[in-house]
């Protein structure tokens, strides 16, 4: 509750006092560094946690990923997010997934988002063409605007989105 409303050192007095840590407890602060911009010290304290034994759920990935994406931490976050299946047999999800595409398009790394996205095991939602559509306009990168805009307007042809950004885009 206090990460939420920006009280990060409360958050961090209350879950130092804690007894007993567990799963949720370490995620719900990593977010909350997470999302406060503090993105080196949700990864400490990710660290620290995997140290203590305490072992990672979907959501503490949530956390790092977006702590990578907050400090543009590309090779970082992809180290993670391999790390979920391999060493802690979680099966990345959609937000996952997501949080990657983000890191990727953030980074200027439009080509990669798309590989990866092209190579997700499950069919990508709409956010996730969305990200890459608002980043090609962003970046000036027209002809994966155009592959992103596509795969929107499939995914969904009643909304015109994805044809109206493409129009008021002139990608100077």
């Amino acid at each position: 509750m206090y990460c939420k409303c920006g009280s990060i050192e409360k958050a961090l007095t209350v879950f130092q006092e804690m007894k007993d840590k567990d799963s949720v407890s370490w995620t719900s602060v990593i977010c909350g560094l997470a999302m406060n911009g503090q993105s080196n010290r949700a990864l400490i304290l990710f660290s620290q946690m995997v140290r203590e034994g305490t072992r990672p759920i979907h959501g503490t990935f949530i956390g790092v990923l977006l702590a990578c994406v907050h400090a543009g931490l590309v090779d970082k976050g992809l180290e993670f997010f391999l790390s979920m299946q391999r060493e802690y047999k979680l099966v990345p999800e959609m937000r996952h997934y997501g949080c990657m595409v983000d890191l990727f398009c953030r980074a200027g790394e439009l080509h990669r988002a798309n590989e990866f996205i092209i190579r997700m095991p499950m069919v990508p939602d709409a956010v996730v063409w969305r990200m890459l559509l608002s980043s090609c306009k962003l970046h000036g990168d027209m002809i994966l605007a155009k592959i992103a805009s596509d795969k929107l307007i499939e995914l969904d042809p009643s909304n015109g989105w994805s044809s109206i950004e493409m129009n008021h885009s002139s990608f100077k």
